[in-house]
């Protein structure tokens, strides 16, 4: 899916301040101010929501964490397919990814995509679906 889709769906947001630069449609989760968000520290990292526009530091940020919302996508870690790929962080900076391959383990996801991608840095549609558990053996 090339560009960023026209679709968006209903969606929860809130209001937080961004602790840095932050770009649209990426994942995040709340700092230890609870009033502000950055982005997750690692890969696997459970997240809150996302982003649903770019922010400069210390501006305020509105974050997608219910709903369906969209999200900006690492397509080269794994094809991604709509109604059937669970999606998890990917990495310090925000992006998406297929929650299949790598090493074991039980990781959290926090959505399903609506559209398919294998393009790094495709914006796709996506379910949350917060509190999922996904075992990668």
């Amino acid at each position: 899916m090339a560009g960023t889709p026209r679709f968006n769906g209903p969606t929860l947001s809130r209001g937080f301040v961004a602790t840095e630069a932050m770009a649209a449609y990426r994942c995040v989760v709340i700092s230890t101010d609870t009033d502000a968000c950055e982005y997750n520290a690692a890969q696997y990292d459970p997240i809150f929501g996302v982003t649903m526009h770019d922010v400069a530091i210390n501006a305020m940020v509105d974050v997608a964490y219910s709903g369906i919302s969209l999200v900006q996508v690492d397509g080269a870690a794994a094809t991604i397919t709509a109604l059937t790929t669970m999606l998890l962080a990917h990495d310090a900076v925000g992006y998406a990814q297929a929650a299949a391959g790598g090493a074991a383990g039980l990781r959290r996801v926090f959505g399903m995509a609506l559209a398919g991608s294998s393009t790094d840095g495709d914006i796709i549609p996506f379910l949350f679906a917060q509190g999922t558990n996904y075992y990668a053996s």
